[in-house]
């Protein structure tokens, strides 16, 4: 019975968490800064949280080689997000 009960409620509170990184998201989207700031933004969050919460709920551990993989892939939204920042300034 318990088991059950811990189930539903993962699943609930999973739900709602999803509901909540989208209302954000679509909340940030609507911002000046634009969809790639957006998602920048929401990367950095969801692999932050994803490995923090693993750590600290299921405990979790992470390589090295992850985290790296983790930064790259956000220095390369960074980058992709600097470049239409300044094609948007030469435009103007």
């Amino acid at each position: 019975m318990f088991e059950l009960l811990a189930q539903i409620a993962c699943i609930v509170i999973m739900v709602l968490l999803n509901a909540c990184v989208w209302r954000f998201f679509v909340k940030a989207l609507h911002s000046d800064g634009g969809t790639l700031v957006a998602a920048l933004v929401s990367a950095a969050t969801n692999y932050t949280a994803s490995a923090l919460l693993g750590w600290f709920i299921f405990d979790e551990r992470t390589s090295f080689l992850w985290w790296i993989g983790t930064a790259l892939v956000l220095a390369g939204l960074l980058l992709i997000v600097n470049d239409d920042e300044q094609t948007k300034k030469k435009q103007s």
